[in-house]
């Protein structure tokens, strides 16, 4: 029989592809086993449900992620319900969930917001997800590469130039993008 950490990188694997059925098959199985969920389970269903966007069962899963086994949600479990309602389009909803959670939200919080603003064509929240984002890490090139292109996309062009301005300032340069072929055995 397979221990809580075999069960857990099973579960974590279908949860990357937001195959949530799956997901919750496994932490069945394992509750037949005796074994109960941990932190990492409940981060593996709750990844499921955030990359299927479904904001509902990720709200649920968290609250049952204290009530009925009394565990405490840590930051990365709250990150699950900002990304998922972000994925939804519930974008205000998703910055407010960020800033009354019980934690300080980190770079992962900010950048799932600036995603999901891209994702769906905001460009002032994009621009505001950005700027939080930038407050914690300024080196961060894909914050600013995403803000410029999600403003220029709706044609604030003095916003455009605001923040390649903000970029050279600080000196930050946009990581170039790479492809390797191989002819003939070599690379």
């Amino acid at each position: 029989s397979m221990n809580a950490v075999g069960w857990n990188v099973l579960r974590a694997a279908y949860a990357q592809h937001g195959d949530w059925n799956s997901t919750l098959e496994i932490c069945n199985a394992m509750e037949a086993q005796g074994l109960a969920p941990d932190e990492y389970s409940f981060l593996a269903i709750l990844t499921s449900f955030c990359n299927a966007g479904l904001v509902s069962e990720t709200h649920r899963w968290l609250n049952r992620m204290k009530e009925d086994y009394g565990l405490e949600p840590a930051l990365e479990h709250h990150t699950c319900l900002v990304g998922a309602m972000g994925r939804a389009g519930q974008l205000e909803e998703a910055e407010r969930a960020a800033l009354t959670m019980p934690f300080v939200p980190d770079t992962a919080v900010w950048r799932s917001l600036l995603a999901s603003s891209a994702y769906h064509k905001a460009p002032d929240l994009a621009r505001s997800m950005a700027k939080r984002l930038l407050e914690i890490d300024p080196h961060d090139d894909s914050a600013y590469v995403i803000a410029a292109n999600v403003l220029s996309n709706a044609g604030k062009w003095d916003e455009v130039a605001e923040v390649r301005k903000m970029m050279k300032d600080r000196r930050v340069t946009k990581e170039s993008g790479m492809s390797l072929i191989e002819v003939r055995g070599k690379v």
